[in-house]
């Protein structure tokens, strides 16, 4: 069987047992990734903050500090960023609620 055939034969294959199976996890677990560092425009596209209002939540102590990379760069931990989304998500949903 060329490639051609084999892939053929892949695409018309009944996939209706495909759907019937049921998800099983890996018996093995991710290796934890390290944290990743997000510069001020990520920060800004994933959070919907504008400068000032992410400054000024930094300010207040409402937002994670930067972390200097430089004398004129700054990053963000991507986990410390999910966090607070998080906890705005939660904050805006009634108790109870999903």
């Amino acid at each position: 069987m060329n490639a051609t055939d084999y892939c053929t034969s892949l695409v018309s294959a009944d996939s209706s047992a495909l759907d019937s199976t049921p998800y099983v996890a890996p018996d093995h677990v991710a290796e934890p990734r390290p944290d990743r560092l997000m510069r001020r425009a990520e920060v800004l596209r994933v959070t919907g903050l504008s400068k000032s209002a992410l400054y000024r939540k930094i300010g207040d102590r409402t937002f994670p500090s930067a972390i200097a990379l430089s004398i004129h760069s700054v990053a963000w931990l991507e986990s410390e960023v999910e966090a607070w989304i998080g906890s705005r998500v939660a904050a805006s949903r009634p108790e109870g609620a999903k």
